[in-house]
């Protein structure tokens, strides 16, 4: 009695869908289908061959038809020889072991799933010693850096390499599924929405509201004026009057290109949090249509090389592309990209750039230096600086404009008028808040602790949390050049004497130890900034999650205001105490003994939170009064009303041991 046979596992051959891998994919059908035919102990050859074509399908059949010499019907082997010849061309060894050198392993590829096609590859390579190049590859072109510097230094065979890899998998899913049980999510997250503008110069300009693109500019006045959430402050806000503004929207003129960055980002407590970015159009600087403004970049250097990036304070990751990458590997040759876990969106579409990992480096301005972590986005679409970052390196600061009531009357000041002064830190200040206004000479006199030197917040020290895993850690000391050394010891003096620097006491561990980076001032060659090299420190140190308010909400609060004030606490950071357990991990190499930090400094990973949080909560509970970092807003309704908020903040700030930067 006959058996009826299950072709349905097996599937039919497809000779159109792939060409490139055409060859690779028959191997593999022919394969299972030899598999078959053992499992079910079909011999007869002439059933194999009917079988042979019947199972892969009518697309073969049909080619197979036109064959000649295609043998008997009982003939098998021949009939198997016939479609190799078809479907195994003639390689070019010589290509396919380039193709073979090229394979990297891709975001949320297994390292099994990495290894399966560099053993397809290998076997068309024709390798004398497939498992060694296989090994060789796999450790170069692997994602992990813990697998490559595993198997360098253990000299592990490929089977121990794919184990210990296969370990780290494991325990960084079940690490990640621990935490979304145990809550360590955050339930909401902070979403900033992007533009695109149209490639053609002659298409309608495009904001983010409810308008329809074939709208006239005649229905909205601001068409060829850039727009500030601003733009009604001090006078009631009429939806009728005016477009939606949309949370982080950019506006821009007819036939500019802005680039702009959308991030949603979970609030993970691991490193590697998933950060949803959508890009869109690149800046192309020298096809902007005469009557519309460039695309503004910002130079800064990263690690030892120049880059130009986007400022954008919409985004909270920064975002190299892979040119400005490649230039600064060219100074860096031992720089390596970690594996990341955030996904980059090119705007309204649903895959995923590819991002080709994560490195955490410095990064200096004209201002100040900061070190921090950039994801690397394969091609030239150009990169992004996110907001922390850019307020950290002092490129972005608040610039709020002004209503000033003048007798009975209110007069606007349009920020699109004078968006020139962007940059300039007097003129986002009203005269009457001038460092040199009554009021301040007022406040001068009555608190004048609040005007001198660099602070110290009464009653509370910052805790640097190191993780459980953390490692020991001494960076090899780097030399400070000669032409550097005498500025560099008055600048660590100065800081010494301001009660910011200390040398390690005697007997004292030192289990970390990083290096100094000293560079000098672009204006004043004489003087230097220093900041700590903390690389290697910041992945040990775990980060606190604290929210840090946008623009969107300060200019939510402030709605009906028209009187504004900035104050800027000196030297922010180094107004918070590190507690003592924390100071040892900020010990680092001057050319002459050890020092460390007695305050927090800039580099660590967690500061601009926790420097946040403790200025927010020392400023609780008083009205028309925020900070966001270091810049401290006030506002109100009338003139009266701003000069109390005013002297309420001077109080507390006096009462707290906290001082402002007279010259701002």
């Amino acid at each position: 009695m006959a058996t009826a046979l299950d072709l349905s596992g097996l599937g039919n051959f497809d000779p159109h869908s792939d060409p490139t891998t055409l060859s690779v994919r028959w191997k593999e059908w022919l394969r299972r289908y030899e598999r078959f035919l053992v499992a079910m102990d079909i011999k007869d050859d002439t059933r194999k061959r009917a079988l042979l074509l019947y199972a892969a399908g009518n697309e073969v059949e049909k080619f197979f038809a036109t064959l000649s010499e295609v043998g008997e019907e009982k003939d098998y082997k021949k009939a198997v020889e016939k479609l190799n010849e078809y479907f195994l061309p003639k390689k070019n060894v010589l290509l396919e072991t380039h193709k073979f050198r090229q394979l990297k392993q891709i975001t949320e590829e297994t390292i099994d799933q990495y290894c399966t096609r560099l053993r397809q590859q290998a076997i068309i390579c024709e390798f004398s010693n497939s498992e060694n190049e296989i090994k060789i590859q796999l450790v170069e072109g692997c994602l992990s850096s813990r697998v490559r510097r595993k198997a360098i230094q253990d000299d592990l065979s490929l089977a121990n390499i794919l184990a210990y890899a296969r370990s780290l998998e494991i325990t960084d899913k079940a690490v990640k599924t621990l935490e979304e049980d145990c809550g360590h999510l955050a339930p909401s997250l902070s979403a900033v929405n992007a533009i695109h503008n149209q490639q053609d110069k002659s298409s309608q300009y495009h904001e983010r509201t409810n308008r329809q693109p074939h709208q006239s500019a005649t229905q909205y006045p601001t068409r060829n004026r850039y727009s500030y959430p601003l733009k009604n402050a001090g006078r009631e806000n009429s939806r009728e009057q005016q477009p939606n503004v949309v949370k982080g929207t950019i506006f821009q003129k007819k036939g500019e290109n802005i680039q702009a960055i959308n991030c949603t980002e979970k609030q993970l407590n691991s490193s590697d949090e998933d950060s949803y970015v959508f890009v869109v159009t690149p800046p192309v600087e020298n096809e902007v249509s005469p009557n519309s403004r460039a695309v503004k970049t910002i130079p800064v250097i990263i690690e030892r090389a120049h880059v130009k990036m986007i400022v954008d304070t919409g985004a909270t990751t920064n975002i190299l592309d892979s040119r400005a990458f490649n230039e600064i590997k060219k100074k860096n040759p031992s720089l390596h990209l970690q594996p990341s876990t955030h996904k980059i969106y090119a705007y309204m579409q649903s895959q995923p750039l590819p991002v080709l990992g994560k490195f955490e480096g410095l990064i200096e301005s004209k201002h100040r230096m900061a070190v921090t972590t950039f994801h690397v986005v394969n091609g030239d679409g150009g990169s992004l600086l996110s907001y922390s970052t850019a307020t950290e390196l002092d490129i972005v600061k608040m610039n709020v404009h002004a209503v000033v009531t003048q007798s009975s009357s209110t007069s606007y000041t349009d920020p699109r008028e004078d968006h020139k002064q962007f940059g300039n830190e007097n003129a986002e200040i009203p005269k009457n808040h001038q460092p040199d206004s009554p009021i301040m000479s007022k406040f001068k006199k009555e608190y004048p602790a609040v005007f001198n030197g660099i602070g110290k917040l009464k009653g509370h020290e910052v805790h640097l949390h190191l993780k459980d895993n953390a490692k020991p850690i001494v960076q090899k000391p780097r030399k400070i050049p000669f032409h550097l050394r005498k500025q560099t010891e008055n600048k660590l003096k100065e800081l010494e004497e301001s009660d910011i620097i200390e040398f390690v006491p005697s007997g004292t561990p030192t289990p970390f130890v990083s290096n100094l980076v000293v560079a000098p001032k672009p204006n004043n060659p004489a003087e230097v900034r220093v900041c700590i090299d903390m690389r290697h420190m910041n992945p040990m140190i775990e980060r606190e999650r604290h929210v840090i308010p946008n623009i969107e909400e300060l200019f939510e609060d402030m709605a009906g205001a028209t009187m504004f004030s900035k104050v800027d606490l000196t030297a922010g950071f180094h107004q918070l105490l590190l507690d003592e357990e924390s100071r040892s991990l900020t010990t680092f190499h001057p050319h002459k003994g050890l020092m460390r930090y007695k305050r927090l400094c800039f580099g660590v990973n967690s500061a601009p939170e926790q420097f946040q949080y403790a200025i927010q909560q020392t400023l609780q509970g008083l009205e028309g009064v925020r900070n966001i970092a270091d810049d401290i807003i006030v506002w109100g309704k009338s003139q009266k009303e701003h000069d109390t908020h005013l002297e309420a903040l001077m109080k507390r700030l006096s009462e707290n041991n906290l001082t402002l930067n007279v010259s701002k």
